[in-house]
């Protein structure tokens, strides 16, 4: 028989204390968490720059030709108010990629290439470039990029111009690239994104996207590059970015016109090596939003758990359950709020009807691919 009454048993309490506490910690703290991104502004001060810096533009290119093509007049006719080269490294490409330079180049005398030799396994591709570039700083990009702003040059220069040794920008699929990725994967690059971005703002530096970074050349030369890890496949950047990024020399920027999108030749293929690649150098960097990430996770099974138990164990007091049903309501509605938030402030697009799965499952999918990273683990390094 249904029961209306207000008497509770021990356990009742207890599983609906654990619940409470759950949705306050996950509608706060959490929430806050994933809402940094969006609630990030740029420092003003643009006003006061009266001249950028000349900045070097790095575009790794393998076997690309169509894309090159595409790609190298958005960065050419960037609206930069200062000099600025653009550099083809070129890694042992095909001859149509060669074509695309040499007609460009006739029209663009600060259009430059090198290249990588076949079968030069040992070489870094960013390390050939910077070595090849005149200015002091640099910016790096890959030819799958799509940049659709004209300032998208301007904004790194003048974070540059305020003295920052570091600029992090940041990169999405392209629509093509969305409809080839399931509505999980998207929610997981966004997690990746959320995450990265958030413990950035946080002040804990970890992580870059080599499709939009910049870095002052110095910086990059006097420590090495890339030496202390040059038998790393993947991952190097990272690596350099959490040894000499801090909250003073570097920016982060965010917004539309500093925006790349990657137009990946298997956009699924690249998703499993970048989530492989972040496993593997993790243990190098720093784990604040990983963490934080994680407790979220634990927290949400921990809700469901006492969600489920609770009801059951209340039946047939459904008074309980209609506590519980509350909870619920308000748990997914401010969740899924601030991720959509989030994913428009990242230029992102994420299925709202979705997210509870999503969120539920992304552990799960994180575990698989920790035993895949450990599994395939020779593939990244250099010589194997």
């Amino acid at each position: 028989m249904i029961d209306f009454t207000l008497n509770f048993s021990r356990i009742d309490y207890i599983l609906l204390a654990i619940n409470c506490l759950i949705v306050i910690y996950i509608t706060t703290f959490h929430r806050c968490f994933i809402l940094k991104v969006k609630n990030f502004k740029a420092k003003n001060g643009d006003e006061n720059i009266t001249t950028l810096p000349a900045i070097s533009v790095i575009v790794y290119c393998r076997d690309n030709a169509e894309r090159l093509a595409k790609l190298l007049p958005q960065i050419l006719n960037q609206k930069y108010d200062a000099k600025f080269e653009v550099i083809v490294v070129n890694d042992g490409s095909s001859e149509d990629t060669k074509d695309v330079f040499n007609y460009l180049a006739i029209n663009h005398k600060n259009l430059y290439q090198t290249f990588i030799p076949k079968g030069a396994d040992n070489i870094s591709p960013k390390k050939l470039g910077v070595k090849a570039s005149q200015y002091e700083y640099m910016v790096l990009t890959n030819a799958d990029a799509v940049i659709d702003s004209e300032l998208w040059l301007d904004s790194y220069g003048k974070e540059f111009a305020k003295g920052k040794d570091i600029v992090i920008g940041n990169s999405v699929p392209t629509r093509e690239c969305r409809k080839k990725l399931s509505s999980f994967i998207m929610f997981d690059i966004l997690a990746d994104r959320v995450t990265t971005y958030s413990s950035a703002l946080f002040g804990r530096i970890y992580r870059c996207s080599t499709y939009n970074v910049g870095y002052k050349k110095d910086l990059f030369l006097e420590n090495k590059s890339f030496s202390r890890h040059i038998n790393l496949n993947y991952g190097d950047d990272d690596i350099f970015i959490r040894l000499f990024a801090n909250a003073s020399n570097t920016s982060l920027i965010l917004d539309r016109k500093s925006l790349v999108e990657c137009n990946y030749t298997n956009p699924r293929k690249f998703h499993s090596i970048m989530k492989q690649r972040n496993i593997y150098t993790r243990k190098n960097t720093s784990p604040f939003g990983r963490n934080i990430m994680a407790v979220g996770s634990f927290a949400t099974w921990l809700w469901l758990a006492t969600t489920i138990a609770g009801v059951i164990l209340s039946l047939p007091n459904i008074i309980p359950s209609i506590i519980y049903f509350v909870l619920c309501i308000l748990f997914w509605t401010f969740t899924i709020l601030a991720w959509k938030k989030a994913a428009k402030t990242l230029s992102m697009q994420v299925s709202a009807w979705g997210m509870p799965l999503f969120i539920l499952y992304r552990p799960v999918y994180n575990l698989i691919y920790k035993l895949k990273t450990h599994r395939n683990r020779r593939l990244f390094y250099v010589l194997r």
